[in-house]
């Protein structure tokens, strides 16, 4: 068994990592981790997502499960919200085999700058929150993805995102995708990066190698915002970010 209130003990606590956690009964709904000086948990989601733990100088919450599922009707909804981690950047949900039924209710973290999730219902539901609200997760900057995606979904999220900067949205600047993607795809995202609004349909549609002339299948492009000098440098610096490289 493990009581949450030791951490009412621990003051200079920084770094906090546990493999499970079966929480002890308490009269308290809620408890709060106070130790000031914690900036890093890496906790089971069950204790991520449930309103047992709070923090308020986490930085980076580094979400795993051990826990096996045996079908999607008893896959729960991991909700993360502001309410428990007020000041998490950096959020990390890794790929886990037995977890890929979880799916993800919501994350409403304001201050969330970086997501790396790499569990597909995860990743699919992320951006279709970001399609239908293209300014939900406000100052997000980073995305590392490490699954198969739906590529149309990820590109009207990038579009809407992008378009959005007008309304003060943060632009997305960093994208590692850590698989093999076609040259096509790899080029629209650079165009995003670069600030360019795309005509993507004739290049999902069309017929010949990625590779032979992308230029050639476009349209149109134009800057959604005029880009300054640099923010235009950031988008250089992130075309090397999006890692291409075999699973």
């Amino acid at each position: 068994m493990f009581d949450p209130t030791v951490f009412n003990g621990l003051k200079r606590l920084s770094s906090f990592r546990a493999r499970a956690v079966s929480y002890v009964e308490t009269v308290w709904d809620e408890l709060t981790m106070i130790s000031p000086n914690l900036r890093y948990i890496s906790t089971p989601w069950e204790a991520a997502a449930t309103s047992k733990l709070r923090s308020g100088s986490v930085t980076k919450l580094h979400m795993l499960s051990y826990q096996m599922i045996e079908s999607i009707e008893d896959a729960p909804l991991v909700l993360i919200e502001d309410k428990h981690w007020t000041t998490v950047t950096d959020l990390v949900i890794p790929y886990m085999h037995w977890t890929s039924q979880l799916f993800l209710g919501n994350v409403r973290l304001s201050n969330l700058r970086t997501i790396s999730v790499g569990i597909q219902p995860f990743v699919a539901n992320l951006y279709r929150s970001m399609v239908v609200r293209p300014d939900y997760l406000l100052v997000l900057e980073e995305v590392s993805i490490s699954v198969v995606m739906e590529w149309d979904i990820l590109l009207i999220m990038l579009e809407r995102r992008l378009i959005a900067r007008s309304r003060g949205v943060t632009a997305l600047w960093k994208i590692k995708i850590k698989r093999q993607i076609p040259d096509y795809m790899r080029m629209i995202i650079i165009m995003n990066l670069r600030g360019l609004l795309i005509d993507r349909h004739p290049i999902m549609n069309c017929p010949c190698k990625p590779t032979a002339r992308p230029y050639s299948t476009l349209r149109s492009w134009r800057h959604v915002v005029p880009p300054s000098s640099s923010f235009l440098s950031r988008a250089t610096e992130s075309e090397r970010l999006i890692m291409v490289s075999p699973t």
